[in-house]
């Protein structure tokens, strides 16, 4: 009896746990969020390394149309070029858009450092020095179907050498 009430309570503290890990508002959630902008778009610019190694290593699958989709969540990755313009997009639900937008917006800065030259354009965090291109990052929030969303994408002056 003593060690099936133990177990319950130890059971009922791991689903808490988890319940709380699987808050779409929770820093958790952002931060795992926030890391596959990093590893999947802002890295793989910044080098020149491939979008779909970096997107298949962090766990995502093609999806249709191009995206790549982690797991079996809403998060949502894509490259998509035209002519002389690529961009990385990484898109992901949340209770708390905001919160989720500074945390991009900080790892941005973090990562790309002293890279990044400001520009006149509102929407966008600025410029970041990539080789002799800059690339322009913009962090966004939008509402579909009553969820809120946030996005991040990436854009620079080149080609997608780097997209497969």
């Amino acid at each position: 009896m003593t060690l099936n009430l133990a177990f319950s309570f130890l059971a009922l503290g791991v689903l808490s746990s988890a319940s709380l890990a699987a808050n779409p508002g929770s820093r958790s959630w952002i931060n795992q969020r926030v890391n596959f902008w990093e590893r999947v778009c802002l890295r793989p610019v910044l080098t020149g390394s491939s979008f779909k190694a970096a997107a298949t290593k962090a766990g995502f699958r093609p999806n249709s149309g191009g995206t790549f989709i982690f797991k079996q969540t809403e998060i949502v990755a894509s490259m998509q070029g035209s002519g002389r313009k690529c961009s990385c997009k990484l898109t992901f639900g949340t209770y708390n858009p905001n919160k989720a937008a500074q945390a991009v917006i900080k790892r941005t800065v973090t990562v790309a450092g002293p890279r990044i030259t400001p520009d006149d354009d509102p929407q966008s965090i600025g410029f970041i020095k990539v080789g002799i291109q800059r690339a322009q990052i913009q962090v966004f929030k939008f509402n579909n179907d009553g969820l809120n969303w946030i996005g991040a994408t990436i854009t620079g002056r080149a080609a997608c050498a780097a997209k497969s």
